[in-house]
C-alpha cells in the first residue's frame, strides 16, 4: 500500500471514530488506541484535520470532536438531507405507536450509520445520531444483511474485519454472532436484552426500487414491550411502515442509492 493511500485511509478512520462520539469526544491516547495507531502518528494526523476544520479540539478538555467542514461538505448531498428530513415525521409516528425510540439508518458500504432518531423510552440505548457500526455489529446492520442474497451476504460478511482489541469489544462480537443466528431464523433484526440488559430492539430493512437494502428502520425500548406474543404484530407494523417509506420517498432514494454502496 502506498504511503499516501495509507494516510488517507487512516484519516478517514479517525474521522469516522470521532463522528461516532460527537458529543463526548476523544482523548488523544484513547482515539489512537481505538484506531490502532501510534500516538505520535495520530497526533500528527489530527493536527492536520483540525487545521482543515474537519475536526475541532474542545478547549475545556482537549477532546477531539467533529469540525464544521464536515457539515459544509454534507450540504453537497441534498438527497441525503432531504430523505432524512422527509422521514422524520414517519419516525415520530413509529415511535409513538410502538411506544419506543425509532431510528433511521443508512447503509454505508460495510457499515450502518444512524442518521436520525425520534421518541423516548425509559431505557437509554447506545445508539445516537452518528453512530456507525459494521453491519455485523448492530441490529439494523443485521436486518440489512438479511435482505441481501445469500451469496452477497456471505461475501460482505467475509470482508468485515472487526479489530476486537478490547475485552468489551470481544464480548460484543460474541453477542452479535448470537443475535445474527437468532435474527436469521426469524428474518429480521432482533435483540432481546443481549446488548443492553432490559433493552429490546427490532429492525427491518429499507429497500430501493430494485429490492436492494439501502438502510433500515429500527425500534428500541424496554424489554417487556417485546414479549414473544407481541413480536409478530410489532414486526408486521414495522415492515409496513418501512415499505411505505420506500414507496413515498422513491425519488429521493433513487438519487441516493447509487452512492450508498461506496459511502
Amino acid at each position: 500500500m502506498r504511503k499516501g493511500t495509507q494516510s488517507i485511509q487512516r484519516s478517514v478512520l479517525l474521522l469516522k471514530a470521532v463522528a461516532e462520539r460527537r458529543d463526548i469526544g476523544w482523548r488523544l491516547g484513547d482515539l489512537a488506541q481505538y484506531c490502532c495507531l501510534e500516538k505520535t502518528t495520530a497526533h500528527r494526523m489530527l493536527k492536520c484535520l483540525v487545521a482543515e476544520r474537519l475536526l475541532r479540539q474542545r478547549s475545556e478538555d482537549r477532546r477531539y470532536i467533529p469540525g464544521p467542514l464536515l457539515f459544509e461538505l454534507a450540504t453537497s448531498l441534498p438527497a441525503y438531507m432531504g430523505f432524512r428530513d422527509a422521514v422524520h415525521a414517519d419516525l415520530e409516528s413509529i415511535a409513538r405507536r410502538l411506544n419506543s425510540i425509532a431510528f433511521l439508518h443508512l447503509r454505508a458500504g460495510n457499515e450502518a450509520v444512524c442518521i436520525d432518531r425520534a421518541g423516548n423510552a425509559s431505557v437509554n440505548p447506545l445508539t445516537v445520531i452518528g453512530t456507525r457500526r459494521p453491519l455485523t455489529l448492530s441490529t439494523a446492520g443485521v436486518a440489512i444483511l438479511l435482505a441481501m442474497s445469500r451469496r452477497e451476504r456471505r461475501d460482505i460478511m467475509a470482508t468485515i474485519v472487526v479489530n476486537a482489541n478490547t475485552d468489551s469489544l470481544k464480548r460484543r462480537v460474541a453477542v452479535y454472532r448470537k443475535i445474527f443466528r437468532e435474527s436469521e431464523q426469524l428474518g429480521y433484526g432482533i435483540s432481546l436484552g443481549d446488548v443492553v440488559p432490559g433493552l429490546g430492539a427490532l429492525a427491518v430493512p429499507l429497500l430501493n426500487a430494485a429490492g436492494q437494502p439501502f438502510g433500515a428502520v429500527s425500534v428500541m425500548g424496554p424489554l417487556a414491550q417485546y414479549a414473544e406474543g407481541r413480536l409478530e404484530k410489532l414486526t408486521t407494523v414495522l415492515h409496513r411502515d418501512a415499505q411505505r417509506i420506500s414507496q413515498q420517498r422513491a425519488k429521493l432514494i433513487s438519487e441516493m442509492s447509487p452512492q450508498l454502496q461506496a459511502v
